[in-house]
This record gives C-alpha cells, sequence and structure tokens, in this order.
C-alpha cells in the first residue's frame, strides 16, 4: 500500500496551494497508486537498492510548489493580468450596479402596485429632497459594489498567487472609477441632490472616502497574505 506519511504530508502541503478539489483528489489517487507501486518494487529488491519516496518524488513540500506553480500558470488570470484584474473588475462593478438598480426599480414598481400609487418612474422624484438617510443609501449603493468587486478581485489574486501589485491596481482602478467620478452633489435648488457622473471639479471628503474603500481592501488583504507566507 502507499506510504501514508509521505502522501499525507504531500496532500497537507498541496492544500496550502488552493488548487480545486477535484484536480487534488485525482491526484491524490494518481500518487497513490504510483506509491504502491514502489511498494511492490521494495518486496524484490536488495535493502541498498531501495529507494524511498522522497527519492522517487522528492520533497513533499517541494513538489506541491511545483505542482501549484504549474497550474496556476495556466489560468487565464496568469496569462492576461491586465485583462483580469483592470478591466473585469470595471465591467463586473457595472453588472453588480445594473443588477442593483433594476432590481430596486422593480421593487418600486411591486410596491407602488401593490399600494395602488402611481407606477411611473422619475429621476427627479427620486432625486430631489434627499434626507440624510437617502444620501446614505445611495452612497451604500455606490460604495457596497465597489467594496463587494475588490473583495472578489483581491481573493482570485490570492488563490492564483499572482503578483501583490495586481490586486492594488485592481484597487486603484476601483478608486478612480467610481471613487474619483462618482459623486452625489446638489442641483441647485436646497433641497435637491443628483447622482453625478465625471471628473469633479473639487475634492470632497466623500470622493475620498470612495477612493481609499477598495485601496483599503486592498492592502488588508496584502498585509495578510504577506503573513501567511512568512508563518
Amino acid at each position: 500500500m502507499a506510504n501514508p506519511s509521505w502522501l499525507d504530508e504531500f496532500l497537507d502541503q498541496l492544500k496550502r496551494e488552493e488548487l480545486p478539489r477535484p484536480y487534488v483528489e485525482r491526484l491524490r489517487r494518481e500518487l497513490s497508486d504510483h506509491l504502491h507501486d514502489i511498494q511492490e518494487e521494495k518486496q524484490g529488491m536488495d535493502a541498498e537498492m531501495v529507494h524511498t519516496p522522497n527519492d522517487r518524488m522528492g520533497e513533499p513540500g517541494d513538489l506541491a510548489q511545483f505542482i501549484g506553480s504549474e497550474f496556476r500558470k495556466q489560468s487565464f488570470s496568469q496569462k492576461h493580468p491586465i485583462v483580469t484584474f483592470v478591466v473585469m473588475p470595471v465591467l463586473l462593478l457595472l453588472g453588480i450596479w445594473a443588477g442593483l438598480e433594476t432590481g430596486l426599480l422593480l421593487l418600486d414598481y411591486v410596491i407602488a402596485v401593490l399600494l395602488g400609487e402611481p407606477t411611473g418612474w422619475e429621476w427627479e422624484s427620486v432625486a430631489t429632497g434627499l434626507s440624510l438617510t437617502d444620501r446614505l443609501i445611495i452612497y451604500g449603493e455606490i460604495w457596497v459594489p465597489v467594496a463587494l468587486t475588490t473583495v472578489i478581485f483581491c481573493r482570485a489574486a490570492r488563490r492564483r498567487r499572482v503578483s501583490w501589485r495586481w490586486p492594488l491596481l485592481t484597487a486603484a482602478t476601483l478608486g478612480v472609477f467610481p471613487g474619483m467620478t462618482m459623486r452625489l452633489a446638489s442641483s441647485g435648488d436646497p433641497a435637491g441632490w443628483v447622482l453625478l457622473v465625471g471628473v469633479p471639479s473639487a475634492i470632497t471628503g466623500a470622493l475620498i472616502l470612495q477612493a481609499l474603500l477598495p485601496l483599503t481592501i486592498a492592502g488588508c488583504y496584502s498585509w495578510r497574505r504577506s503573513g501567511l507566507e512568512r508563518a
């Protein structure tokens, strides 16, 4: 039967590579069969000729790192990091916003129908006369999708073991869009507020927070990752 200590140590090391479970299971079966063959070979050899699994297959940690590295080289993110960590985050963010706004509009429509109210959608009726709570909700609609998108791509970068520079580039991209391009501003009427898209004429505290949010998340992931690698 297979050498359990070598195989168990190899599987423990392989867990750190965060490879897909089906791929790991296939490796386990193949290596188990190979180690079984090594055990059978030992029975017909002299003591001097017997090779341990470390001699035949290498150290478990080195082999696990090599397999993980070769597997990640085949991934789309390794071959096209600019597309993965710059273009795709913006597309995902736009998709989340579109889905969120569509869901809110449908919810408003259903509530209006149930209450017997008019179902016409007018942006001015939504954008004017906003209370502090309303403004926080609108900022939440901007910030929450940005935070979620940043987390998704930081986790992807950690799994793929790409350089920490790529998730930070994602964060910088999301810091500019929408961090410095989307804002809630006065419409000219003291009670009126509108959501604007474009380069601002002045930097406000809200814009700074929007830009720092993805950078802070990516920085925390990079710091945690460096700590795990040193452990």
